[in-house]
């Protein structure tokens, strides 16, 4: 109908024939929801990400980083389309986990250390406690053994 051809029910952007392509006002695979402007809440409204991020509206983590797209964009500052924003060796999620910066690369040319030639404290952390692990899992098997 004309209503669904001009009307942004919910506010997002998106006539509601963008979002309910066939105007029967049933969300149907591959469309978003014209009464909900986040339809994967992720952050970003349907709009948003149709006209300006790029982004896919049906998945909050476009680039499988482990980090919505709504938090790249508002939080973080990374590219929803990007796994690895500053192409280094560790995706956004990954660096924001271990709280590294994902705009700044943490690697260079697989030597190990960030560009002022140290490695990353928060990676010598990870590994640390990874090594201590590994460690008491050792002296376990030969306590049992």
């Amino acid at each position: 109908s004309d209503d669904c051809q001009l009307l942004d029910t919910d506010n997002d952007g998106l006539t509601n024939a963008e979002e309910d392509v066939n105007c029967d006002g049933v969300v149907d695979p591959g469309e978003t929801d014209p009464n909900n402007p986040d339809t994967d809440d992720d952050g970003l409204t349907d709009g948003e990400e149709v006209h300006d991020t790029l982004t896919d509206p049906l998945d909050p983590d476009t680039d499988d980083d482990g980090l919505s797209d709504g938090d790249e964009v508002h939080d973080y500052g990374t590219d929803p389309l990007d796994q690895n924003t500053d192409d280094d060796s560790f995706n956004d999620g990954f660096e924001v986990t271990w709280d590294l910066d994902p705009l700044v690369p943490d690697v260079t040319q697989g030597s190990g250390c960030d560009q002022t030639g140290a490695a990353p404290s928060a990676l010598l952390a990870m590994l640390a406690g990874l090594v201590g692990m590994s460690r008491r899992r050792s002296r376990s098997a030969v306590a049992v053994a």
